[in-house]
């Protein structure tokens, strides 16, 4: 009964991580572009009113993209010496303020190198960017 069971699962999960039958073809009126690419481990993005995109690697580099078509972004925060990025740990969320557009702050929830998880306050975007 338990090589029935451990065959079962075995079973259950080979038709969970089996690719779909048409591949990755997506559904009408999508299409598949890479927008930002050479980031190393990309563990967030959030879009900032007026145009600043914010993405957040998982060794605590937050990284400042001035809109859709910019190819060479600014490192907005170096997070790395405050950054816990063993496994599963690193940078965990950004947020961008609710009124970004008065109070231009972002804010970084990451696991700290004292193995705890910290909300750093926050950081003034608007030190690189006219908002």
């Amino acid at each position: 009964m338990r090589r029935l069971s451990g065959l079962l699962a075995l079973v259950c999960l080979a038709a969970v991580c089996a690719p779909a039958a048409n591949g990755s073809q997506l559904p009408s009126g999508f299409s598949d572009q890479v927008v930002f690419s050479g980031l190393k481990e990309p563990t967030t993005i959030r879009f900032a009113p007026g145009g600043p995109i914010y993405v957040a690697e998982k060794t605590g580099i937050v990284l400042a993209y001035e809109g859709l078509g910019d190819t060479t972004p600014t490192t907005f925060a170096d997070l790395r010496t405050e950054v816990y990025d063993s496994g599963d740990r690193g940078i965990l969320g950004l947020a961008v303020d609710p009124n970004f557009s008065t109070n231009p702050y972002l804010y970084v929830l990451y696991a700290s190198i004292w193995r705890s998880v910290r909300l750093l306050p926050h950081i003034l975007a608007s030190s690189l960017h006219d908002v």
